[in-house]
């Protein structure tokens, strides 16, 4: 596979479908286009994927290992955990700031498109780095102690159908915005209370 990611062809239609499905989210963007901007021919886009899903799944794929390489060098710094909290919510904000809200809206609303559930699958790994990393810090009374994993991991998926919600979607302004208070509602929600009404009140 690193033969292939080497090949100019596929990085150029890697870097077409990045640059279209970002802009104009996956349902919108026709394969003839794909390889129009990349400037190769449906032959040649066939010799890499299968279809454009497949190549949104490839670009999915390569967002999650980014955001899993970030989130490891941030939990490695020598930092209060709030403190690394506080980046992570940077670091996911920067995150989804870089897809319009077609491509947010395909991805966890289009169950046609099956993104939705390709990303929860190879999402799961890092939900588990994360929630280890929440008990070593409970061990270190930098959170709650008195919240089970269980309870967390079910937690985790009310948020992620919390997201995914078109109502509630449709009361916000953009769905980066519907994330972003999921995320802080998550994180603040696990933190002592002493330190939580610090941050509340500065």
């Amino acid at each position: 596979m690193s033969i292939i990611k080497d090949h100019p062809k596929f990085q150029a239609i890697v870097q077409a479908g990045r640059q279209l499905f970002w802009k104009h989210g996956v349902k919108r963007v026709a394969l003839q286009e794909i390889c129009h901007v990349a400037g190769t021919s449906k032959v040649t886009f066939y010799r890499f994927f299968d279809n454009k899903i497949a190549l949104a799944q490839y670009l999915l794929d390569e967002v999650l290992e980014a955001g899993l390489a970030q989130y490891k060098a941030v939990m490695q710094e020598r930092m209060a955990m709030v403190d690394r909290l506080e980046k992570i919510i940077v670091l996911k904000l920067e995150q989804t700031n870089q897809f319009s809200e077609e491509f947010i809206r395909d991805v966890y609303l289009n169950e046609s498109l099956g993104l939705r559930a390709h990303l929860e699958a190879r999402s799961a790994a890092l939900e588990n780095l994360f929630l280890d990393d929440l008990a070593e810090a409970q061990k270190r009374g930098e959170l709650r102690s008195d919240v089970s994993r269980p309870f967390l991991r079910y937690q985790f998926q009310r948020l992620k159908a919390t997201v995914s919600d078109p109502a509630l979607l449709a009361t916000y302004d953009r769905p980066q915005d519907l994330i972003m208070e999921v995320t802080r509602y998550f994180l603040y929600g696990l933190l002592p209370a002493q330190t939580a009404a610090s941050n509340a009140n500065p």
